[in-house]
């Protein structure tokens, strides 16, 4: 039996005590440990028994917890924050670790049954909450969606930017600039950060056993693995809090080390790399912060372009003439069915983006984009004088639950009533639901039918267009395996497996 007892009181008093029995870097090394094990046996969710001494009742008992990637997170944000790497033990067992675990889960869940308890039974900021943590769990279990978001994102960064007139970014020599390498070998860097990190959590010269100038040197490498580091100071100040792991996900201890401990957070790195770097270069550059976010929306409109004429015939889409009054973007018929849509290419803040959402991030995006969208796709359809039209808002990002809109209807900034015909849509579902058209109308028609239905009925089986679509057997997402897009998706990837091929790796 466990030497550690807890009494999973949910207080941070104790939480602290307990964290501080072990050194920080033993337990974040233990955290990787588990990280890789939920990565490779499960999809981030595991159960676990071990033996507890129950401070309470004063009697040993066994005690069954799940073991997340996501709880993870949490364990190492708070480890940082309330213990060092000079004191406590040096060792840890199984059975201590899942007390560790659920030292945190406990305040974690008080916390929740707090806010919980102080909302009304089907309130607003109750149900945005619900609705809006879906999201992180999701990305875990699916992991595969981050390499084929980061193939659309420098498919547009790339390609669908060729497009937008009197505009222009030189990406490379920004990353150049920012990082001291070309864009090209800052992937390599992360997607090597992410495989090393799926055998060994601790980053030295001696576990990056490579260096190939041509893909990317040692030098090159530990560069960009030092460009997303933190340390546990820079991790206490951040007000980002625990997001911040998505933002610099390799720690460097107190005792030099640096530490790749949770691969999925490196997996995410690499999603989004260069889009971040474009955007904080612009970021510092305050008047043109807003007009990079608009040149990003042009991008997502010509991407969005290509998708309708690879799926439809000219005659089923058209693109909305701008107007002095804000309007929808797109209009299209097909088969019988009519949509507007409004692109809207902004990213939720990360706060928002973890199991505990919050609530005014959600708001804020809510008033600063879906609002908006509601409001576009309102005016246009009354222009129109057509009848009826099902609204969607295409979202670039892909972390809301669409039943999340039913709550965006009641904001006080909202003054526009729902028909039930107002869609929340990501960008992958709609790529995958439009390549139905070329062959499949039958398949196309059929979930617009259930789609319609659910949203209507306010249905509980859920609304996406992910889980209709998959309980009809559709789940090839035809469009990313274009070429074009195909090549961003696997560059990194290919070089990679290129290099340990010859190397014999």
């Amino acid at each position: 039996m466990a030497n550690l007892s807890f009494n999973y009181s949910g207080e941070w008093a104790d939480v602290c005590h307990v964290l501080r029995c072990f050194s920080t870097d033993t337990i974040l090394k233990r955290i990787s440990t588990a990280a890789i094990a939920l990565q490779k046996e499960s999809h981030g969710v595991k159960w676990v028994e071990y033996d507890l001494f129950d401070t309470v009742r004063r009697t040993s008992k066994k005690k069954k917890s799940v073991i997340t990637l996501w709880g993870l997170i949490d364990l190492a944000y708070y480890t940082v924050v309330v213990s060092n790497d000079y004191r406590g033990k040096r060792t840890i067992t199984g059975e201590e670790f899942y007390m560790l675990f659920d030292a945190v889960e406990s305040m974690k869940q008080k916390k929740e049954k707090e806010f919980l308890d102080a909302e009304t039974v089907g309130s607003r900021e109750l149900l945005m909450y619900l609705w809006g943590f879906s999201g992180e769990q999701f990305k875990v279990q699916e992991q595969n969606i981050i390499f084929e978001s980061a193939g659309r994102e420098l498919y547009i960064l790339f390609e669908s930017s060729k497009k937008v007139p009197d505009a222009s970014i030189d990406i490379s020599s920004i990353v150049q600039n920012e990082i001291g390498m070309t864009w090209e070998k800052v992937l390599c860097g992360l997607m090597l950060g992410w495989v090393f990190s799926t055998m060994n959590c601790c980053v030295t010269k001696t576990t990056c056993p490579f260096n190939d100038p041509e893909l990317i040197s040692r030098e090159e490498y530990l560069k960009v693995i030092s460009h997303y580091s933190i340390t546990y100071e820079m991790l206490r100040k951040s007000k980002l809090k625990r997001q911040a792991l998505y933002t610099k996900p390799y720690i460097i201890t107190q005792k030099n080390e640096t530490l790749g401990m949770i691969p999925f957070l490196n997996l995410c790195l690499y999603e989004h790399a260069i889009l971040w770097i474009v955007r904080d270069y612009f970021n510092y550059k305050k008047e043109q912060d807003q007009w990079f976010t608009s040149y990003f929306g042009k991008c997502f409109e010509k991407y969005f372009e290509e998708l309708l004429n690879c799926s439809l015939r000219e005659d089923e889409y058209e693109k909305i003439p701008e107007a002095t009054n804000r309007r929808a973007d797109w209009k299209m018929k097909i088969d019988g069915y009519r949509f507007l849509v409004e692109q809207k290419s902004t990213l939720i803040r990360l706060n928002a983006k973890q199991q505990a959402p919050s609530i005014g991030d959600i708001e804020y995006f809510a008033k600063q984009t879906l609002i908006k969208a509601i409001g576009q796709l309102d005016t246009t359809e009354k222009e129109f004088a057509e009848g009826q039209f099902i609204k969607i808002i295409l979202l670039y990002d892909d972390y809301l639950n669409p039943e999340i809109l039913e709550q965006v209807f009641t904001m006080k900034e909202c003054d526009t009533e729902s028909d039930n015909h107002f869609w929340l849509v990501t960008i992958e579902e709609i790529e995958i639901l439009l390549s139905l058209c070329p062959k499949n109308r039958d398949s196309f028609d059929s979930i617009i039918e259930e789609k319609n239905r659910r949203e209507i009925a306010h249905s509980k089986d859920g609304k996406t267009l992910f889980q209709i679509m998959r309980k009809q057997g559709v789940l090839e997402n035809n469009f990313l395996k274009r070429e074009g897009i195909a090549y961003y998706r696997d560059l990194a990837l290919e070089k990679i497996r290129h290099f340990m091929s010859k190397t014999g790796s």
